[in-house]
């Protein structure tokens, strides 16, 4: 097996650049790391299935002696080495450069006192503690020193660690000719962690006089947390409850425990295992992909505006929803078992990415459209879930990461049968409220943000810019300069070979140079590495550069005393009160809420009760009217709407139709709500004329005209029984106020109650007596039992 290979200059791969090599399998694609390249690319003609040849080489091939090869060995081998030749002789030999070894000096070395007083420590040999001494124990004070002196050492502790960056600072500064005293790592790490300990006592005390006035990073914020109601949601989080809240990629909330729902830590959204290619839970905290990648930082996914929701990297290191990338069929998972990256963004046509969303009216990023083969509404795939539209994965989520064909979405006006469509209109009217909210929110922070960067320019006392990166004061320079001192920085030293080796490296100054030269630069360093450190914060986004999760706090041993056997149990004792009164809280909270929920039920039922006394005809209707809904089955009867020409002449000028326009399905249902028919006769009248409409402008074997001769057949059927109803009700309605009067009830202006119950008059009603009389028969029995015969 042969193979042809690219001879690649060794100065394109000193800098890293592939761009313009051709291969076997064509030009390499240098917009991606080789990992993520396919083997073909690099390896055109290598077959995968080919086996490997193998040889066995031993010093004394190696020499040149001859070497025969067990037949074990020759497994997969087309040709033998020719013999007197080493197997490997044809092979590039290694190119290395052998470094001296340096453990010996540093095992030499030792960290000057000033050094370790900051938390360093000398390199010591094989530690020659007995196991015991070294396993962990309870914390205790060393002798002779109290607590706060503890306290004050630790502070003072080294926390910053160096990075690459600092290193290219550290090695441009040294380098410059006019730097003499040389910055070591050890000292620079010093430096940052004194800076961030006097920012982080200068923010808590500007944050104790400014008492929340300071609103520099405000910003606003819309209210959907606080209620989906008003906005919905496209990520399944529901304020307050965890237990109805739902996976954002599926949007459903059962799990089983192959397929458990994880929380993230960082932004509350919850997805199953199989959603969001989670192999195992870890122990402890779980964060996203987005929170752990880019917290703290506006995400945006690139085929919908939605901020919120299950975020994943795709190929080109931008961001898209996992459900976007299951909807739109020319994405793909590059591995579905972690499902990550997201790839196939060059497959999208570009007609797709011109499509404008009628639900949220932008056209932004990539649109899927309706399922229906004669509709061609577009729409996004996270406006689709908060408006509430009709999606199905018929095969779930692992079935549509291999066939995309098992998903399906419909618009509101070819939802099939049973989805509620008001409540999908009144999900498209709050996606559109959302968004639109959502630009003047945009514009109304941009415009505090406008003025806020103005207030803090004309800010004489600000101690952070525009961009929020701190700015030191004059204070901190001199920290730094009195913590140069104290390293002794300014030794007069000459800079022999003991100082060469120092950790310090030259930190001795030249002995011609005068003091006030030494105490300048060191001056200069301090003002320089102040200023570094803005810039750093700033790169990080205002975020501190060492983490206060310090030890001396987690060390409760430290903060509540030595915690022995008798402490510990009074702790425990404490918690087990106050756990009971935890549950204590939450048992009344859940009495106060079934409470409320039984007044709710009262309250329905005293309207209920109340809508059938003093209005029982309209009662009557609504109930009638309601059972007509399931003749509609394709919702077509309720986007009716009648032309003025369409109505008979005996019908026009009949109250409820402006204009002589007969009244559609919606116009009925409207007028039984607000109780505008006082009979059973009025509603017929409206139905017939309806079905005339109907049949007057359309076919009579079009669906609604088929709709509406259905409607119409079974209001007939219906109407018997209907009148008879009626008639029973009017019989029993009071003529003057036409009030029900109904047995047991009595009515107190609109409030209606039950009457107490009088059994007597319930028997006289029936022509009962309260006492039977006793036959000729069971007189005998009662006189026996009488004289206890």
């Amino acid at each position: 097996m042969s193979h042809n290979y690219t001879l690649v200059p060794l100065e394109a791969l000193r800098n890293g650049s592939m761009d313009g090599i051709e291969t076997q399998g064509g030009v390499l694609d240098s917009t991606k790391p080789r990992e993520e390249r396919d083997m073909q690319e690099i390896y055109g003609d290598l077959d995968e299935t080919a086996q490997l040849p193998t040889f066995v080489v031993s010093e004394k091939q190696e020499n040149g002696e001859k070497q025969e090869f067990p037949e074990e060995q020759k497994i997969g081998t087309k040709q033998q080495p020719a013999e007197g030749t080493s197997a490997l002789s044809g092979l590039k030999r290694p190119v290395f450069r052998q470094i001296a070894e340096q453990g010996k000096r540093h095992q030499e070395f030792r960290f000057s006192k000033s050094l370790t007083d900051y938390g360093f420590k000398n390199p010591t040999r094989a530690s020659q503690k007995r196991p015991y001494e070294t396993y962990v124990r309870q914390f205790g004070l060393p002798e002779g020193e109290s607590l706060e002196e503890l306290l004050q050492r630790k502070r003072i502790h080294v926390e910053y660690d160096l990075d690459e960056q600092d290193q290219l600072y550290l090695q441009n500064r040294n380098n410059r000719p006019d730097s003499v005293l040389q910055l070591s790592e050890e000292v620079f790490e010093i430096m940052i962690t004194v800076l961030e300990n006097e920012w982080s006592d200068l923010e808590k005390k500007m944050a104790s006089i400014a008492s929340g006035d300071d609103d520099s990073h405000t910003r606003l914020t819309l209210d959907q947390g606080l209620d989906n109601n008003k906005y919905g949601n496209d990520d399944g989080i529901v304020l307050g409850s965890v237990a109805d809240q739902k996976c954002a990629v599926c949007n459903d909330s059962d799990c089983d425990n192959s397929n458990a729902i994880v929380f993230c830590d960082g932004c509350d959204i919850a997805v199953h295992q199989e959603c969001y290619g989670i192999a195992f839970i870890p122990e402890g905290q779980w964060l996203c992909r987005k929170c752990m990648i880019n917290k703290d930082r506006e995400t945006s996914c690139v085929f919908c505006p939605s901020r919120t929701g299950a975020f994943k990297q795709m190929d080109n290191s931008l961001w898209s929803h996992v459900v976007c990338a299951l909807w739109i069929h020319e994405l793909y998972f590059a591995n579905p078992i972690y499902m990550e990256p997201i790839e196939g963004v060059d497959l999208i046509p570009k007609s797709r990415w011109k499509l404008t969303c009628y639900i949220c009216k932008q056209r932004i990023g990539a649109c899927i459209q309706c399922s229906n083969k004669n509709c061609f509404q577009a729409y996004h795939v996270t406006c689709a879930k908060r408006a509430g539209l009709y999606m199905e994965m018929s095969g779930g989520v692992q079935a549509a990461l291999t066939n995309k064909n098992t998903l399906r979405s419909y618009c509101d006006r070819h939802s099939p049968a049973g989805w509620d469509y008001e409540e999908v209109l009144a999900g498209v009217a709050r996606t559109r409220q959302y968004y639109r909210d959502m630009r003047i929110l945009a514009d109304k922070n941009a415009q505090l943000t406008h003025s806020q960067k103005t207030a803090n320019r004309l800010n004489v006392f600000k101690w952070h810019t525009e961009n929020h990166t701190p700015i030191a004061p004059k204070k901190f320079s001199d920290k730094l300069y009195e913590t140069l001192l104290r390293l002794r920085v300014d030794a007069q030293e000459s800079p022999n070979d003991q100082a060469k080796q120092s950790m310090l490296r030259g930190l001795g100054q030249n002995p011609l140079r005068s003091r006030e030269q030494t105490l300048k630069e060191i001056r200069t360093i301090s003002n320089e590495v102040c200023a570094y450190w803005c810039l750093k914060r700033e790169y990080k986004k205002g975020a501190p550069l060492v983490r206060k999760n310090n030890n001396l706090i987690a060390m409760s041993s430290i903060v509540y005393g030595d915690n022995n056997h008798e402490e510990l149990e009074r702790k425990i004792e404490v918690a087990d009160v106050l756990l009971g009164d935890v549950e204590h809280v939450i048992k009344l909270a859940g009495l106060t809420v079934d409470r409320q929920q039984l007044e709710q039920q009262r309250s329905d039922a005293q309207l209920a009760s109340a809508d059938a006394v003093f209005f029982p005809i309209q009662r009557l209707l609504a109930a009638h009217v309601s059972s007509l809904e399931d003749s509609d089955l394709a919702r077509v009867l309720h986007r009716y709407t009648a032309n003025a020409a369409s109505a008979s002449g005996d019908d026009q000028g009949q109250p409820g139709a402006p204009g002589g326009r007969p009244l559609g399905w919606d116009d009925i249902k409207r007028n039984v709500a607000a109780y505008q028919y006082s009979s059973v006769a009025q509603l017929d009248a409206d139905i017939v004329q309806l079905h005339a409409a109907i049949t007057t402008e359309h076919k009579s074997n079009a669906l609604i005209a088929r709709m509406a001769r259905k409607l119409l057949r079974r209001h007939q059927n219906r109407m018997p029984s209907l009148l008879a109803s009626e008639r029973h009700v009017r019989r029993a309605c009071e003529p003057s106020t036409g009030v029900l009067q109904a047995p047991f009830v009595t009515t107190k202006g609109s409030s209606v109650e039950f009457k107490p119950y009088d059994p007597l008059q319930a028997l006289r009603a029936h022509s009962l007596s309260p006492v039977d009389d006793v036959s000729s028969t069971d007189w005998p029995l009662l006189n026996d039992w009488l004289h206890g015969r």
